[in-house]
């Protein structure tokens, strides 16, 4: 299935290895959101999934995970089954904000 993943953070995208691009389509073969971050490789060898859930302290482990422009996604809440032509965006996080 398609689904459809942008990036909005410099940062990011450079983690898995995009340059000069913040959108693409990606061949998805899983069911899961969580399946389709631990297709996503990241420049340190592990696939985002990893990084995002195990806290390894960096950018992916602090971004937030927006699903079809309606949901943010908590790393507990990964599970849930995504369809074809859904849309998956990174956005880092900003601290302070209060």
């Amino acid at each position: 299935m398609a689904i459809k993943l942008a990036v909005q953070c410099a940062v990011i995208r450079k983690e898995i290895g995009w340059v000069g691009k913040s959108e693409e389509v990606v061949d998805f073969h899983g069911e899961t959101l969580g399946d389709f971050l631990k297709q996503l490789s990241t420049s340190d060898g592990r696939n985002f999934y990893e990084r995002f859930t195990g806290g390894d302290n960096g950018v992916i482990s602090n971004a937030i995970v927006w699903y079809n422009l309606k949901m943010f996604v908590k790393k507990d809440n990964l599970d849930f089954k995504i369809n074809d032509g859904d849309k998956v965006v990174f956005l880092r996080s900003i601290p302070g904000g209060g």
